[in-house]
C-alpha cells in the first residue's frame, strides 16, 4: 500500500501529512547553510499530529523566522505561517527570530516543549511567568480525569425542541456556557441515544458532578454541573479525578485570568483541546487553602461575580507580583 511505502521510505514521519514529506525532502536537498522559506498551515506550530516534522526541523535546521500570514489563499480558510529555516552546519542551536519580528527566543525552548510545540506567542517575560506557575509542586489531569464529547445528533432540526415537553429535558450548547454556571437552556431533547450519530457513555453525562466547557473558544470558559445535564458537541465534559482536589477548585483555576493567560500564550488555539488541558498544572494545596477558594466558587455558581477576588487568590498562590498581574490582564485576549 502507499502508506506502507511511505513508512518504509520516511520512517521518521508518522503523520502521513503530505506537507511533512515535502519539507523533509527539501531539508535533505539543502546544503549546510542553505536557506528555505516555506508557507505552511498554522497547525504546524502546535497540533500534536505535526510533532514529527517539528522535531526534524529543530534537529536539522536553525529557524530564522516564523511569521503569521493569516488567510492569504482564495477559498482556503486556514491561517498560514511563513517559516524561514537554514540548514545546520553543526548541531549548535542559534537564536531564532519569530512572531512577526516581535521578539527573539531560543530555539532550544521549542525543543524542550511537550511535542516540540513552536509557542511563538511566548516572549521571555511570558515564559518567566509561566515557569513560576509550573515550578510550584503540582499534578495534572493526565490519566486523572474522564472526558466526553457532547452529543452529535446527526440532525439537530429533527431532534432539538424549542419547548419542553413531557419526557424531554434540557440540552446545552457552547452558547449557554458562562464562567461557573450555565445560562437557561435554549433547546430540549427526548434523550434516545440509540438514534444519534455519536454519544459518549451515558454515565459521563449523568456524573454526580462535572465541568462543562466551551469547545470552540480562545478562552477557557468552564461551568459546574451537578444536575446530570446533557450537552451538544459544542459543549464538552471534564470529570476531574485527582485525589484530595475538589472539582470546584479546578473550576476556579481554569476560569481564572492566570490560567487563561497560560492557555492563550502556550497554545494559541481557537479550540479548547483535551491534550492542552492535560498539560495545565493543578497545584497541591491544603484543604484550608482550597476551602477559601471553593466558598467563593459556590457563590459564583449562584450568580455572584467573584471573578476578581478568585483571580487575586490564584495570583497569590503562585506569588505573581502586582507588575506581573497588570501585564497578564493587559495581554489577555
Amino acid at each position: 500500500s502507499v502508506k506502507h511505502e511511505l513508512k518504509e521510505k520516511y520512517p521518521t514521519i508518522s503523520s502521513f501529512e503530505s506537507s511533512s514529506y515535502f519539507l523533509l525532502e527539501v531539508i535533505r536537498l539543502l546544503k549546510p547553510g542553505g536557506v528555505l522559506s516555506y508557507i505552511l498551515p498554522e497547525s504546524i506550530l502546535n497540533i500534536k499530529t505535526h510533532r514529527d516534522i517539528r522535531k526534524i526541523i529543530l534537529e536539522n535546521t536553525n529557524i530564522l523566522k516564523i511569521e503569521r500570514a493569516g488567510k492569504i489563499f482564495t477559498n482556503v480558510f486556514t491561517n498560514v505561517i511563513r517559516l524561514d529555516i537554514k540548514k545546520k552546519a553543526n548541531t549548535r542551536f542559534e537564536e531564532n527570530q519569530t512572531a512577526d519580528n516581535k521578539f527573539t527566543v531560543k530555539q532550544k525552548r521549542f525543543f524542550n516543549n511537550t511535542d516540540f510545540i513552536f509557542d511563538i506567542d511566548l516572549s521571555d517575560k511570558d515564559a518567566g511567568i509561566i515557569e513560576k506557575v509550573f515550578s510550584r509542586k503540582h499534578t495534572t489531569l493526565k490519566n486523572q480525569a474522564d472526558w466526553a464529547l457532547g452529543i452529535v445528533t446527526g440532525n439537530n432540526k429533527k431532534f432539538l425542541l424549542s419547548n419542553k415537553f413531557a419526557s424531554s429535558e434540557e440540552i446545552y450548547t457552547g452558547k449557554e456556557i458562562k464562567k461557573y454556571s450555565l445560562e437557561k437552556a435554549r433547546f430540549f431533547i427526548k434523550f434516545e441515544p440509540e438514534k444519534y450519530q455519536q454519544v459518549a457513555p451515558i454515565n459521563k453525562y449523568r456524573a454526580d458532578e462535572k465541568l462543562i466547557y466551551k469547545f470552540i473558544s480562545n478562552k477557557l470558559i468552564f461551568a459546574y454541573d451537578n444536575r446530570q445535564r446533557l450537552t451538544l458537541n459544542s459543549a464538552n465534559i471534564l470529570i476531574p479525578k485527582i485525589s484530595n482536589t475538589p472539582v470546584k477548585f479546578i473550576l476556579a483555576l481554569f476560569n481564572s485570568s492566570l490560567y487563561n493567560f497560560i492557555y492563550q500564550k502556550k497554545f494559541n488555539s481557537i479550540k479548547i483541546l483535551k491534550g492542552n488541558l492535560e498539560q495545565l498544572p493543578v497545584p497541591m494545596l491544603s484543604k484550608k487553602e482550597q476551602d477559601k477558594i471553593i466558598e467563593l466558587v459556590n457563590s459564583a455558581i449562584k450568580g455572584n461575580n467573584n471573578n476578581m477576588i478568585i483571580d487575586n487568590l490564584i495570583f497569590n498562590l503562585f506569588k505573581i507580583s502586582e507588575k506581573e498581574k497588570i501585564y497578564i490582564m493587559n495581554n489577555l485576549k
